[in-house]
């Protein structure tokens, strides 16, 4: 530590910075080594706060994926200062940085989450304060980490076996069997079982016992040493679990008794296993955490559209939603899960139906543009429910597709077995006929078609739609035909009772949305032996519908007698399952289990207290208020931007409620070159000063007291100037005398946006 630093460690204090790679270069193997020999390293780091001072503690926080956790230490050996671009930042000089590619040790987020929940350890931005109750303590753990690295080291023990070669044993496994190892990698590839115990339920026992029948699997299947142990305890005996991990005894301050660490290749055979959805079990399982409907509510500007992205993630991922810091990452997940379907997002607005978000009756025209017909056509919810809950089909050579629709179509009696020979499904209608448009122009490749002979509950073919529709020609009758791979033939079956008790639409061709492929390929393996190898199984992959702003919609409207499904209990599956005909279409209708409903709902619009009562009771709702210290360190010239929001709320919160402050999100880009006086004033003159005049209903004397205008030593400083509005004869013919004339006039300083003094002089009332 540098000579000009404080020796009295109480005098420090400590912050938390963010690790970008890039900083490392290609030195960062070399520098971990070499500050694990006792070497320094200094290096310019981005810090958002500028409080820092020589001397002071400052820790790294690897965020993003996995593993995360602190992996350097250093001391501020050169003050805040702002570099071209106006970021700020600080000068480090690290006395260890933790190779954790490499397997050396590091101190888990995870972990530090569960014993220090009071200081924020997934920052949003690189440079927050470590507070000072936690700092001591954080500093005892990472001396305490290197003073009792994990053994045995890769020189003592290797087992020799690759990640790719894991990952072939693991597969052989049930999932909930490496629950154990994908539970570590959770939490950062380090914790002891009683940790796990803690945070995911079950056992110490469980986990130590599940890891070890692995360890014992993987040697019998790859023949690799056991390690013979070089410690006074037990020297010399032959031990199972360094296979898998490397140890060490635990900590005073840490639960269990023995600490496990991940070996590298095991961890990156789970992240393998992972990418292949391998854990979709497991992660299903970890999913009660998250309540089927939440909605997010608070003021304007609280990031409450973003957190319903995290949401997403973190549901479809199995993540805690604390976890997901990284910002782009979160976006980028985000967006990958919207192109695969699993996530929709919609705005309410007031003349949002039933029709849109349920169902209802749309005029279709012809694609001559000669004849209007009408239609049921799905809304976005059904939609996105039928999605949800399609059964998801692998290893078929019949050319199901994963995601196959059901179908019906009738078969005349006179074509049946043409149809059978030669490999197709002829309807008695032609092509550009009205009722012919959902066999030529809705089913898809791919898709399951039950045949009937007009019946409405018996079928007599299964098959699977090879091409698009054609015209058959050489026949006069039952023209329309699409070619199929017929899984079964010549059936005489009930499909009632896997139809939800409903019976077949009369059409000649239409949708069975009740039934499952899974429940059809079933069916079909009795009588079809090629079919053995066809695995369908029913979709328990998490989706989550959000819904922007759902205050704003009429919410008996749109959801109409859905409301009641929308309940935990009354999902499709649960016990207390229900399911409604729909009005328009007469089709059986209810909830996936596996859909999430996350809402949003601006507090300044409406308040919880005005929501539609039924909707309040099924869902939890989680408040989002203004958070300044997302803001730490962000000034614009000599002001600051946290304490000026926060001066502005508290005077709200007297003048009105704190349903109506000021969001921090309006100033998060107010960073490095965005920073200046007229990007703030921009922000205050088109957003904050009209959301304050919606306020207070143009009660420009509150808006004064907000902005302080009523205490500023000069009116060139105010938003707000009031002027004595003189009375003029000339304005008004006639008397009158009796007109409540007001005394002042108000109107807004637009030279006040761009002077520094005017947010200055927001805070010096109060103080």
């Amino acid at each position: 530590m540098s000579d000009n630093m404080p020796e009295n460690e109480g005098q420090r204090r400590g912050w938390l910075l963010t690790l970008n790679p890039r900083y490392f270069g290609k030195g960062y193997n070399r520098w971990c080594n070499g500050t694990k020999d006792g070497s320094v390293y200094r290096q310019d780091w981005r810090c958002s706060n500028t409080h820092p001072q020589l001397g002071d503690d400052v820790f790294v926080m690897r965020t993003g994926k996995q593993p995360r956790g602190i992996v350097a230490h250093g001391y501020v050996c050169r003050e805040p200062f702002y570099d071209k671009a106006g970021e700020s930042r600080i000068d480090v000089e690290f006395d260890r940085i933790q190779d954790f590619d490499s397997g050396y040790d590091f101190l888990p987020q995870n972990k530090l989450k569960m014993e220090f929940p009071q200081q924020d350890w997934s920052p949003k931005a690189s440079g927050i304060e470590i507070r000072q109750e936690v700092l001591g303590k954080l500093r005892e753990q990472w001396q305490a980490m290197l003073d009792n690295e994990f053994w045995p080291p890769e020189a003592e023990y290797n087992p020799g076996i690759s990640s790719e070669e894991y990952a072939d044993i693991f597969r052989t496994l049930e999932a909930n069997k490496l629950d154990t190892l994908y539970y570590l990698y959770k939490m950062g590839g380090i914790g002891s079982c009683k940790q796990l115990e803690e945070k995911y339920g079950n056992t110490a026992s469980h986990y130590n016992s599940n890891a070890i029948r692995i360890c014992k699997v993987v040697q019998y299947e790859t023949g690799c040493d056991l390690y013979a142990r070089q410690r006074k305890r037990k020297n010399g005996e032959l031990a199972y679990w360094p296979i898998l991990f490397q140890g060490r005894d635990a900590m005073e301050n840490e639960s269990g008794k023995f600490v496990y660490k991940l070996r590298q290749s095991v961890r990156d055979a789970i992240i393998l296993l992972d990418k292949e959805n391998f854990f979709e079990e497991i992660k299903i399982m970890n999913q009660s955490e998250y309540d089927k409907n939440i909605i997010l509510y608070g003021p304007p500007g609280t990031g409450k559209t973003y957190k319903t992205a995290a949401y997403a993630v973190a549901i479809c991922d199995g993540e805690a939603v604390e976890d997901l810091a990284n910002y782009d990452d979160v976006m980028k997940r985000y967006n990958e899960l919207k192109a695969e379907g699993r996530v929709e997002f919609i705005t309410f607005h007031q003349s949002y139906g039933y029709e849109d978000f349920i169902e209802g009756i749309r005029p279709v025209m012809d694609e001559g543009g000669n004849e209007l017909s009408y239609k049921v056509v799905p809304g976005i919810f059904k939609r996105f429910c039928s999605e949800a809950s399609k059964s998801e089909v692998a290893a078929n050579n019949f050319g199901i597709a994963k995601d196959a629709s059901v179908w019906k179509a009738t078969i005349r009696d006179n074509v049946l077995q043409d149809c059978y020979e030669n490999n197709y499904v002829r309807i008695d209608w032609e092509m550009d006929a009205q009722y012919a448009s959902g066999f030529v122009n809705d089913i898809n490749i791919g898709d399951i078609i039950l045949t009937t002979d007009k019946s409405r509950t018996y079928i007599h073919g299964i098959a699977v739609v090879t091409s698009e529709a054609y015209k058959k020609e050489g026949v006069d009758e039952d023209t329309t035909t699409r070619n199929v791979e017929w899984l079964v033939k010549g059936l005489h079956e009930d499909i009632t009772s896997i139809n939800a008790g409903k019976v077949l639409h009369r059409m000649t061709c239409a949708r069975v949305p009740n039934v499952k492929v899974k429940d059809l390929i079933d069916m079909a393996k009795d009588r079809n032996s090629g079919l053995s190898d066809v695995v369908a199984k029913d979709n328990t992959k998490p989706y989550v519908f959000i819904i922007d702003e759902i205050n704003r919609g009429n919410i008996s409207k749109i959801f109409g007698e859905l409301i009641t499904l929308l309940e935990d209990t009354k999902r499709a599956g649960m016990k207390e399952a229900l399911s409604v005909s729909l009005p328009y279409s007469d089709e059986s209708f209810s909830v996936p289990a596996n859909v999430y409903i996350v809402g949003t709902m601006n507090t300044a619009d409406r308040s919880i207290a005005m929501m539609d009562t039924a909707l309040r009771r099924r869902f939890r709702f989680i408040e989002m208020l203004p958070e300044p210290k997302i803001l730490e360190g962000i000034k614009v010239g000599n002001i600051d931007i946290p304490a000026v929001l926060k001066t502005i709320n508290k005077r709200i919160t007297y003048l009105f409620d704190r349903e109506h402050t000021i969001g921090h999100a309006f100033f998060t880009g107010l960073r490095g070159d965005n920073a200046t006086i007229e990007n703030f004033g921009r922000i205050f003159e088109k957003s904050i000063i009209p959301l304050l005049q919606e306020y207070f209903y143009e009660d420009y004397h509150k808006i004064q007291l907000v902005l302080g205008d009523n205490a500023k030593s000069s009116d060139k400083y105010k938003f707000i100037i009031a002027d004595e509005l003189k009375k003029d004869d000339n304005v008004f013919r006639g008397n009158v005398d009796d007109l409540d004339i007001p005394d002042k006039i108000y109107r807004i300083n637009k030279n006040a946006f761009s002077n520094e003094n005017s947010y200055l002089e927001i805070i010096e009332a109060v103080e």
